[in-house]
């Protein structure tokens, strides 16, 4: 079974810009009403941001397959390219490569099919949506967007749920940054935990450290770190995602795996 990156998937998934982990650096702690602030701050700014509704771009996944041990077993290579129209997205695999014991195979055929099945089988059990749509309404928001409103704990209604501290002085692959670490006080699978990065001079989000504060049913382990990107026009989009997971019931399908998507080449088409 292959595991697909999850980051656009409700109800879990969506949850990973939810929050994240206490952190154990020594930077000051600010005062309640300074980081009441800065909450306000970043709640505006996320409910501001549009995701882009029609765009294209090239995805690189890389899902690593682990033995009881967390060594690698194989690792499978999809190259593909990714377009979205009214917020919809289709994907077109150019290749697939599993290698395993040193050994390269072409699995492009084989992959193909298991994304359509899978494909499928989410569309069955997608509940039907039959209410009636105002025309003057503003389309729903999906993916990303809903992540960003649904799921963060910024928001006033969704604060007291967790704790939070906030590092000024962090640094993110050696460049300065703002740092947001969130321990939820209610565990629950809902409310994820973890470490978010901020750019220090825009306050846009770049990155996401997360896990469920309590373990979904037959879930051992999962994490997430997701990479964002902020563009013109007030529009935010994935970079990088990448999650780890080990899940199932004793040893029936069990998924052990780390599953990575780099993005590039993204062209807005709105």
């Amino acid at each position: 079974m292959i595991l697909k990156p999850i980051l656009l998937a409700r109800p879990a998934a969506l949850a990973l810009l939810a929050g994240a982990l206490a952190a154990t650096g020594q930077s000051p702690r600010p005062a309640p009403a300074a980081l009441d602030a800065f909450l306000d701050k970043i709640d505006a700014k996320v409910a501001a941001f549009r995701e882009p509704r029609n765009w294209t771009g090239a995805v690189v996944s890389t899902i690593t397959r682990m033995n009881r041990h967390w060594e690698p077993e194989s690792v499978i290579v999809v190259t593909k390219s990714a377009r979205v129209v009214d917020g919809r997205r289709t994907d077109e695999i150019a290749s697939a490569v599993e290698t395993m014991d040193g050994v390269a195979r072409d699995i492009t055929r084989d992959y193909v099919e298991e994304d359509r099945k899978a494909r499928e089988r989410y569309r069955r059990q997608r509940p039907p949506d039959d209410k009636p749509r105002d025309p003057n309404a503003p389309p729903r928001k999906r993916g990303l967007s809903a992540a960003l409103e649904d799921y963060t704990p910024f928001s006033a209604a969704r604060r007291s749920l967790f704790a939070f501290r906030l590092d000024e002085g962090a640094a993110l692959d050696g460049k300065p940054a703002v740092a947001l670490d969130v321990a939820a006080k209610v565990k629950d699978e809902k409310n994820w935990e973890g470490r978010i990065y901020f750019d220090p001079v825009t306050l846009d989000p770049v990155l996401v450290e997360a896990k469920p504060s309590d373990n979904p049913r037959f879930v051992q382990l999962l994490e997430a770190r997701i990479g964002l990107q902020a563009l013109p026009g007030g529009r935010l989009m994935l970079k990088t995602t990448r999650i780890r997971v080990n899940a199932g019931f004793l040893f029936i399908k069990r998924i052990r795996q780390v599953a990575e998507d780099v993005y590039s080449d993204v062209q807005i088409l709105d």
